[in-house]
């Protein structure tokens, strides 16, 4: 028994399907993941150099941890970078599916 219903879609918002749905990049948000990039390798670096001097495998293991953060951080970087880029005919989203592909390496890591 099937049951078919008509869906009214007369609701009082306005829906632009036309506009870019894309958040915006700004040179801030890019200058405040590299500053964070290279805080938190800063860090990596000395906690590796204690974990070594003191023989205590917690800071390496958490310079280890450090170690994917700056790569997570570094990889949104690059994808920034890379999704400034215009689209062109080979590309006609431009190249913006860095940073959904970024995105995805560092969900799946």
């Amino acid at each position: 028994m099937s049951q078919s219903h008509a869906h009214d879609h007369g609701h009082d918002h306005d829906h632009d399907h036309d506009h870019d749905h894309t958040p915006t990049v700004t040179s801030a948000n890019e200058r405040k993941v590299l500053l964070s990039f290279f805080l938190i390798f800063g860090f990596m670096v000395v906690e590796a150099v204690g974990g070594v001097l003191s023989g205590s495998l917690a800071l390496l293991a958490d310079a280890g941890h450090m170690l994917t953060d700056a790569a997570a951080l570094a990889l949104a970087y690059a994808a920034f970078r890379f999704g400034r880029r215009a689209a062109d005919s080979k590309r006609t989203f431009g190249y913006l599916r860095f940073e959904v592909i970024a995105g995805f390496l560092n969900a799946v890591t």
